[in-house]
């Protein structure tokens, strides 16, 4: 029987490529699937239908999804960070050469020359001036999040010929392994602001990072500097950026983010929030939360979750055992004398944790049957269990 998936979202095709008719059903308006795929359609007021055990988002930002409901049903979430990353680093680097160029000025005060045909020349050679800008070559650029997008942005601005000091609280050991060379990496986000003549922002927008760009940072920012933000409007406290702009503490604004406050400054360039907007982005994304939401229904694997622990799997497996419940460690022991009782050897047993979740999975070289995930999910506490084997999942 094929795999039930709603779409709540036009997807691209590339959705059927990685999910086949032969093994996976897409519908969008399956009433019992076992997965979803959606790009911005707002679940808060769906109900989470009794079979679906994964929702695979196309894109990072996953505000439209009931992420807390979502895991106290055993709902894996997850999202696509990275697919959109050389689309973001190809906006950075145009903020960059227009922020210092004055290329939007230049190209508006252009507009209102249209009715002084032959004198047009004269006018732009006098005119010109009022539109100097600084090349970008030899100036430093403050790259705050040094993961995907972040190192691509720098390895650009090197190429650019600019010298890039980068800082991340959340740097993990293998990110920090491959920073381009050349990257200086400070400790602290003042040392990276103080020295810096552009700053853009890729940390990922939470409760730890809102507002990371507050009064505090603005006032150790190098006078005149230029920020540049495509990740999320909320990093950076409109407040304290209009009055850094005010004060020329901040030259210039570059948003993709933009709202009433915004709009019309003359220090501010707004977009409307075109970072990701691209057709090679798109395909990716559902590429990504397609081949997921396919690896964790047949394998178990999880791989970018935004609210269960990450945990590759083989997929060279006879019976598998997969099972969510919160972090507590007497769930474990009573998962595995559920299995002894029924005389079931372990083959192969991994825990993954995050926070206050956890997931278990169990290999065993036996074929079982239903009863057993009954008995796993009778246990108190046990948001889901399903046994995967050779193709079939209960």
């Amino acid at each position: 029987m094929a795999h039930m998936i709603r779409m709540l979202n036009d997807l691209p095709e590339v959705v059927y490529e990685q999910l086949p008719i032969e093994e996976f059903w897409l519908s969008r308006d399956a009433q019992s699937p076992e997965g979803i795929l959606v790009r911005n359609a707002n679940m808060h007021q769906i109900a989470l239908p009794a079979n679906l055990v994964a929702i695979g988002n196309v894109g990072t930002g996953v505000t439209h999804i009931p992420i807390e409901r979502c895991s106290a049903k055993g709902v894996v979430v997850f999202n696509t960070p990275g697919a959109g990353a050389n689309a973001i680093k190809e906006m950075v680097l145009m903020a960059l050469l227009i922020s210092g160029r004055k290329v939007i000025a230049g190209i508006n005060w252009l507009q209102t020359m249209r009715d002084h045909g032959s004198a047009i020349p004269a006018i732009v050679d006098k005119g010109r001036k009022m539109y100097v800008g600084p090349e970008i070559m030899g100036k430093r650029l403050g790259v705050i999040g040094l993961g995907t997008v972040g190192q691509m942005v720098a390895n650009a601005a090197l190429n650019l010929g600019m010298k890039v000091v980068g800082y991340d609280p959340f740097l993990s050991n293998d990110q920090a392994g491959s920073l381009p060379r050349g990257v200086k990496r400070v400790q602290t986000m003042p040392e990276a602001l103080q020295e810096s003549d552009y700053i853009t922002l890729h940390v990922a927008l939470n409760d730890k990072t809102r507002g990371i760009i507050d009064q505090q940072a603005l006032a150790a920012t190098k006078p005149g500097a230029v920020l540049i933000n495509f990740t999320g409007g909320e990093l950076v406290d409109q407040k304290a950026a209009l009055e850094a702009l005010e004060q020329e503490r901040l030259s210039l604004y570059i948003t993709d983010f933009p709202n009433e406050a915004l709009i019309g400054h003359q220090r501010i360039i707004c977009l409307p929030h075109l970072g990701l907007e691209t057709p090679e982005t798109d395909e990716m994304c559902a590429m990504m939360a397609a081949k997921q939401l396919k690896a964790y229904i047949k394998t178990g694997s999880i791989k970018n979750s935004v609210n269960f622990p990450g945990c590759e799997l083989s997929d060279n497996f006879i019976c598998r055992i997969a099972v969510l419940h919160p972090n507590v460690s007497s769930l474990v022991a009573h998962i595995a004398a559920a299995l002894s009782e029924q005389h079931i050897a372990i083959s192969g047993l991994v825990t993954r944790v995050r926070g206050k979740l956890a997931y278990t999975v169990v290999d065993t070289d036996q074929k079982l049957d239903e009863h057993i995930v009954d008995r796993i999910n009778a246990i108190p506490g046990v948001f889901r269990a399903r046994c995967l084997m050779q193709g079939k999942v209960w």
